[in-house]
């Protein structure tokens, strides 16, 4: 449920985020051309409501992502948590290439990625094969079925373009 309700200088609201910092910067500019001045500011209330308690820590989500010669990463390996998770870095540091192995771990296609225009693009030069591993965390006991709480899916893309899945 969204709400907009017309926002005052100094007033704040603890479930409420600031569409805009309505302080000035310290080079004078803030953030609105003259143009743009008179303008209302409003602030955007959003209620997530409350989860069931039963629901709450159920959901299957990417616990940890192992990537080996994938397009500029060697080998690399990161940790998720289980509810949001922000990648940051310099230009060029890679983060969108780790969005792109999680995304082709679970199996994407390369010209949906657009990074490269076959799989076998995506291997680096310093191996023949890429090997990606998505470690999954299932909470839920009702949902784990033959793999348990954690399953593994590892991607192996070669050179040449071939790619083979395996879960365990």
């Amino acid at each position: 449920k969204m709400s907009k309700r017309p926002s005052s200088p100094g007033a704040e609201s603890g479930s409420a985020k600031r569409a805009r910092n309505d302080k000035p910067s310290d080079d004078g500019d803030d953030g609105f051309s003259s143009e743009d001045s008179d303008m209302e500011h409003e602030e955007i209330e959003v209620d997530l409501g409350e989860e069931e308690e039963d629901d709450k820590n159920r959901h299957t989500f990417i616990e940890l992502v192992d990537i080996d010669n994938f397009m500029g990463i060697n080998k690399y390996s990161v940790r998720l948590c289980q509810n949001i998770n922000l990648v940051c870095g310099n230009n060029g540091s890679g983060k969108s290439t780790v969005v792109c192995a999680i995304c082709m771990g679970l199996g994407g296609e390369a010209k949906a990625t657009s990074r490269a225009k076959s799989l076998g693009d995506m291997v680096n030069r310093h191996g023949d094969k890429a090997v990606i591993k998505v470690h999954l965390r299932v909470p839920d006991p009702n949902m784990r079925g033959k793999y348990g709480e954690r399953v593994v899916v590892e991607r192996t893309i070669t050179r040449t373009g071939q790619s083979t899945y395996r879960m365990s």
